[in-house]
């Protein structure tokens, strides 16, 4: 892949290496501060019934449809415009409307798994930028920091993931390239070269291998938050395409909002999946990972349980169990699968 990484402006305060040192010596609890080494993991945000029911259990992960994405722009056909000329009268505009309706065909049989990664000037010591740490990821993707990033190794998921999507169609890889307008900004994407040398296919083929990048690899400068790294299948196979990860996913970092009743479920999957459970807190002025811990769930049950009593003495009643509502743990399969109770062991 030639496309690469839009450098963007961001800002240049960073911890000094003496300040993390003495981080990591003075942590009030068991403070990892860093996962991995910065560039080798790829990180996909997700809700934990996402993770939990369907990645974890299955150990796959879905392409979507370009359809599903969004931003509004990628969302859409590629809207292109025609540069040619032909001897016979009107054929410039037959060609203009078949390729333009093969080219809109290809991207309706297009596929992505958006992936994050670390900011491309990242420092080694610098929590800040970390593809684990993006906070508006966190807001938008992960159930406002409820949900869960799963961390996969990135040498591993790329050869599991281009063995497994060569089977099923064209697949392609790599960084997106960020620009204030988009595909609008590489000029030859968005026009269609006409010619009566090849026919509407061939033609429909060799632009979309020679604009690529633009076409499959550029997004919006208002997205530039999200340090997007993508696989991209062309395929005519109808809907998702779901693929198999093999042994590349490393650890799963929940949230800071994560419910501390379903932790027990958690840690017993990520032991079934043998993967680290970790926690991303936002303490100390940066973002930490923790260790998930089974204590923290025994802690969080315990305050609600006294919430719940409290509120049945302002109400005069007796109290209702604690998990009788529409968000049991009993509600949903993984759940039901670590048999959590009231106070975990």
């Amino acid at each position: 892949m030639t496309c690469e990484v839009s450098g963007g402006q961001r800002d240049s305060c960073r911890p000094h290496r003496k300040q993390n040192a003495q981080l990591r010596r003075g942590a009030p609890y068991d403070a990892h501060v860093y996962y991995g080494k910065l560039g080798e993991c790829f990180f996909h945000y997700t809700g934990s019934d996402t993770a939990f029911e369907h990645i974890l259990r299955h150990r796959t992960l879905q392409l979507s449809p370009y359809s599903t994405m969004r931003d509004p722009l990628e969302a859409q056909d590629w809207h292109v415009a025609g540069a040619g000329f032909s001897a016979e009268p009107g054929d410039v505009d037959r060609q203009f409307f078949e390729q333009q309706s093969l080219l809109r065909r290809a991207k309706a049989q297009s596929k992505l798994l958006s992936l994050s990664v670390d900011y491309a000037d990242g420092l080694p010591d610098d929590p800040f930028g970390r593809g684990y740490a993006l906070a508006s990821m966190w807001e938008l993707y992960a159930q406002r920091h409820a949900g869960v990033c799963l961390v996969f190794d990135r040498e591993r998921l790329i050869k599991h993931l281009t063995e497994a999507l060569a089977r099923v169609g064209t697949a392609f890889h790599g960084p997106v390239r960020y620009c204030r307008s988009g595909i609008m900004d590489r000029p030859g994407a968005s026009t269609l070269m006409l010619s009566g040398d090849d026919s509407p296919d061939d033609a429909v083929a060799r632009h979309i291998a020679a604009h690529r990048d633009a076409l499959f690899f550029t997004k919006l400068l208002d997205w530039e938050h999200e340090s997007e790294y993508r696989f991209v299948l062309v395929s005519d196979v109808a809907g998702p395409v779901r693929c198999g990860y093999g042994d590349a996913l490393r650890a799963v970092i929940v949230g800071h909002a994560f419910p501390s009743w379903q932790i027990p479920s958690a840690l017993t999957l990520c032991g079934e999946a043998k993967v680290d459970a970790r926690k991303l807190v936002w303490e100390m002025n940066r973002p930490l990972v923790i260790s998930l811990k089974r204590d923290d769930a025994r802690a969080g049950m315990e305050r609600l349980a006294s919430g719940a009593r409290l509120r049945d003495l302002a109400r005069r009643r007796t109290p209702l169990p604690l998990f009788r509502d529409s968000n049991s743990p009993t509600s949903l399969p993984w759940r039901e699968r670590a048999a959590i109770c009231p106070y975990p062991r």
